[in-house]
């Protein structure tokens, strides 16, 4: 997976959609103990790769930007499982990513707001993705939560 470079896997649709479709079963059966011993600059350029894939094809291919929504919500929620038995194994690997890439939350989450928005993915991907952004980073999405609390709790003049 590390073989592919962003402007080929852009201009090539053949190229990406197999990507995709072999990302999207080889990160389904990966276990989060195993994943603890990858480098995380390799498991962040996989999380690159993705992102940039959805990016740009959010705005283009339906089945493309479908199918790296998919792909990007089962590797994060493989190395943010909520539900796994490693809390120990998940805080590291959330931690380690959150501090060498400090603005990944942020692009994930502006990316799950464009899958939202553009509708060119059914909802249980961006619920995938939702759920594993609020394992990846609670307490920011915790904060996020009140901010948008308090913008919907203000009189309507005070919005403007």
């Amino acid at each position: 997976m590390m073989l592919v470079d962003r402007h080929r896997f852009c201009q090539y649709e053949k190229l990406a959609k197999a990507y995709l479709m072999l990302a999207g079963e080889l990160l389904r059966d990966l276990h989060l103990w195993f994943l603890c011993e990858v480098p995380v600059g390799e498991l962040l350029h996989v999380i690159h790769m993705l992102e940039i894939s959805l990016g740009y094809y959010i705005s283009g291919s339906a089945s493309l930007a479908s199918q790296s929504a998919d792909a990007l919500g089962i590797f994060t929620g493989v190395l943010c499982c909520a539900e796994c038995d490693s809390v120990e194994h998940r805080d590291r690997v959330c931690g380690s990513l959150l501090h060498t890439d400090p603005n990944l939350f942020s692009r994930l989450l502006r990316l799950t707001l464009d899958v939202v928005l553009s509708r060119k993915c059914p909802s249980s991907k961006a619920e995938v993705l939702l759920r594993s952004l609020i394992a990846l980073d609670g307490e920011s999405f915790r904060r996020l939560a009140g901010e948008f609390a308090e913008i919907a709790c203000r009189p309507a003049r005070m919005r403007r």
